[in-house]
């Protein structure tokens, strides 16, 4: 591990065993970018090639390397599939376990999750919107935009705060995954579960997400059957979007409102109001993971329409 924490080029790795992967992450990142990256794998035992090449853009996120990094990861994929490495199934996930909590004689159960410190204490909560907003316009790439706008729908279906970001978060990485697929980029999941334990469903952007009860109220369960915490929903959106994190929120969170939830029940309506104001990147395997500018002036432009509309 020594050796291939040093990242190597491939022909380097070639002549001491080490994967190629390596050497293709030293040329996608800078190199404190690429150890780090190499490090977070290392730690989740991907190992080999085949390992690396099964990475899905839902397990990149959850490293939580930032923005650059997971665009390099995600290059470092495609160009494993495209020299022909067979990605390497995952084993299916094994339940999640339940202990028993210190109470008042109560049967208390707590969920043995990954849930974060800030939403076990409470303390997750909508980012503080600039007074007055702002119309700026903000690098990233789809996907944190994505689910900051699922959020906002699952708002809007009465669930809190915590379960709007699980279920936002599920929606927008599933509307991923069959992107990823549709461009060859991404392998669809095999042996997953068909029955997943749930005890309701939400319709957000035109997918069903499944939700089940934990303590801490509803979560979303992804397609794997895994349960989504809200913190990580929320610290990725908080993470890509930076100091500007609250200005897109309130902005987003106007669209949403300016129209009855029941308008987006109607078939594609909430995708194709997301496609005014995603970034512009370009079409195809090129713009997949690449950043470009939401303008919060293109989205404040939206609300004004809806109101005129009314």
């Amino acid at each position: 591990q020594a050796q291939w924490l040093r990242l190597p080029s491939r022909t380097a790795c070639r002549s001491m065993s080490a994967p190629a992967w390596l050497g293709d992450l030293a040329r996608a990142l800078p190199t404190k970018a690429a150890k780090a990256a190499a490090t977070a794998l290392h730690s989740q035992g991907l190992v080999t090639d085949e390992q690396v090449a099964g990475l899905t853009i839902e397990k990149i996120c959850d490293l939580k390397l930032g923005c650059r990094v997971e665009e390099g990861l995600l290059q470092v994929v495609k160009e494993l599939k495209a020299r022909g490495v067979r990605p390497e199934r995952p084993a299916p996930p094994e339940p999640k376990r339940r202990k028993k909590t210190a109470g008042t004689g109560s049967r208390a159960v707590a969920y043995a999750g990954r849930e974060g410190k800030a939403e076990a204490k409470g303390a997750l909560a909508p980012p503080d919107p600039p007074d007055p907003l702002r119309v700026v316009s903000v690098m990233v790439n789809r996907s944190p935009v994505m689910v900051a706008w699922a959020v906002h729908l699952a708002l809007l279906l009465r669930l809190d705060f915590r379960e709007a970001l699980s279920a936002g978060r599920v929606a927008a990485g599933q509307h991923a995954q069959a992107c990823g697929e549709h461009l060859g980029i991404m392998e669809r999941p095999q042996n997953l579960p068909t029955d997943l334990q749930h005890d309701r469903v939400v319709r957000i952007l035109d997918v069903f997400v499944p939700m089940r009860k934990t303590p801490g109220g509803l979560r979303a369960v992804d397609r794997e059957g895994v349960v989504v915490e809200a913190a990580a929903a929320y610290s990725y959106m908080e993470r890509n979007f930076g100091a500007h994190f609250g200005a897109v929120w309130a902005a987003l969170g106007l669209l949403a409102r300016s129209y009855p939830p029941s308008y987006f029940l109607t078939p594609r309506a909430s995708m194709q109001l997301y496609r005014q104001f995603r970034p512009e990147v370009s079409k195809g395997v090129e713009g997949w993971g690449a950043r470009a500018r939401i303008s919060l002036r293109a989205v404040l432009q939206l609300v004004g329409e809806a109101g005129a509309e009314e």
